[in-house]
């Protein structure tokens, strides 16, 4: 084979379609029609996770560590599909059931048998636990900067006549301070001291999480760090709101 193929052989990915690739008469139809419920199903549990998470947001609790978790993510599944879930903390369950019941007044989907796609629906919840903590993990810094940006440029009359990258200068001097990484004063940027006196502002009113900081740390507890981002998100909101006075843009789906 080695003679053949040699040393360093080229691989190549050919996609092919499923009716050419499964020859049973009915099997395409049967698997598509699978692969739509499955698609579905991962829908409306993201659905479902992102309106329990912001009920206890709103609410000003913290989020429970069970959020990023297979059980949790399996018990929306198991709710959508008519069944009871067990494997949560008897509070966090009615929470989420209670969340269930406000949901379905909102979104009237039709109810079908997800009789024997259940396994493949709990490898899908396995991986929005990945695709969750991942998200929190490769966008925390950057949400924070920016905010730390839009803050600068809003409540610190002395940086308003400041260009793009001075403001992003000093946004990543107030991450580096808050995340425990660097606290260096930014080069080319005269201190003065209303704008110091600003900048300590926005240090104080804000808490990012558990210090230092680093993606590590927000892998290990990202239920943690999510008080932060939902900071972000209101702060983002409200300066949209002022933009964009339509609420309507703002309504959740």
């Amino acid at each position: 084979m080695a003679e053949t193929l040699g040393t360093m052989p080229a691989v190549f990915c050919r996609k092919i379609g499923l009716v050419k690739v499964c020859r049973i008469e009915s099997l395409p139809a049967k698997i598509n029609e699978a692969v739509v419920k499955v698609r579905n199903m991962t829908y409306q549990i993201h659905l479902l996770a992102n309106r329990f998470l912001l009920s206890i947001l709103e609410e000003g609790k913290p989020v429970p560590a069970e959020f990023f978790t297979l059980p949790f993510f399996y018990a929306c599944a198991q709710l959508l599909n008519g069944t009871s879930p067990r494997n949560l903390p008897e509070d966090m369950l009615k929470n989420l059931d209670e969340v269930y019941t406000i949901y379905c007044t909102l979104h009237q989907w039709p109810r079908e048998s997800y009789k024997g796609l259940m396994v493949t629906i709990s490898a899908c919840c396995q991986n929005s636990v990945k695709d969750a903590k991942l998200h929190i993990c490769s966008n925390f810094e950057r949400r924070a900067k920016a905010y730390f940006a839009s803050r600068i440029r809003r409540e610190i009359p002395a940086a308003t006549s400041f260009s793009n990258l001075s403001i992003k200068k000093l946004a990543g001097y107030l991450y580096g301070r808050k995340s425990g990484s660097s606290s260096a004063w930014p080069i080319g940027i005269e201190i003065a001291d209303d704008l110091l006196q600003g900048l300590n502002t926005i240090v104080d009113d804000t808490d990012l999480g558990p210090t230092p900081v680093t993606e590590a740390a927000i892998s290990e507890n990202p239920h943690l760090y999510l008080p932060f981002l939902f900071k972000v998100l209101n702060h983002f909101t409200k300066v949209t709101n002022y933009i964009h006075p339509d609420t309507s843009l703002m309504e959740p789906p």
